[in-house]
Order: structure tokens, then sequence, then C-alpha cells
């Protein structure tokens, strides 16, 4: 059976659509990592920010100079952009994905 401490004890966490909105998703998630007092290293990953809440952001998380146990997938499925792969490639040992749909107009929301 495979090892699931990176999973459910993680050493280290990235964020994959971290953002320093504190008001949009990957805000509130990396939010609540940061302010929740998670004792290993956090890693923001977004784009264009270079620093979110105090830490270093990096554009992609093949960029993080470290291993991590966990990624988290808070960006929309075409903005994630080869995550999973990059997750693969640096050995990186588990990743949950947390995508969410945007709606152009309520005529557009899909029924139930």
């Amino acid at each position: 059976m495979r090892d699931l401490t990176p999973l459910v004890a993680p050493r280290s966490i990235a964020v994959i659509g971290a953002s320093a909105n504190p008001t949009k998703s990957g805000g509130v998630l990396f939010d609540n990592l940061v302010k929740g007092n998670f004792h290993g290293p956090l890693y923001p990953i977004n784009r264009t920010a270079t620093q979110i809440m105090g830490k270093a952001a990096y554009p992609t998380l093949a960029d993080v100079p470290e291993k991590v146990d966990l990624g988290l997938h808070r960006a929309a499925a075409a903005a994630c952009g080869g995550c999973g792969q990059a997750v693969h490639r640096r050995r990186r040992a588990s990743r949950l994905h947390h995508h969410c749909r945007f709606f152009r107009s309520q005529s557009k929301r899909p029924r139930r």
C-alpha cells in the first residue's frame, strides 16, 4: 500500500492558483493555511505574483526549489497548465484538485 502520510500529514504544501486577494477562492485557501499556523513551508503558485501573504510566490510548481508533499489545485482547470505533470515529474507525493465553475450569466447556468 502506498504511504498516505504526505496526503494526511504533509510537511509542505503548494497552492496552485493562490491569490493575494483574500476574497478569491485561492486567497481564502492560502489565507486559511497561513492563519491556521501550518508548521511547514507554504508555496503559493501564481503566474504573476512575486509574493503572496508574506510568502515568496512561484510562477509554476516546477519552479519551487524544495520538495512539496501536497499540491492543492485551486486554479481553474485551464489555468493549471500541466501542473499534474509537474507534480509527477518533481516526485510530489500527493495532489488534490478543487476546481471551480464560473458562469457568465444566470441563463447559462446548468439546470439541476
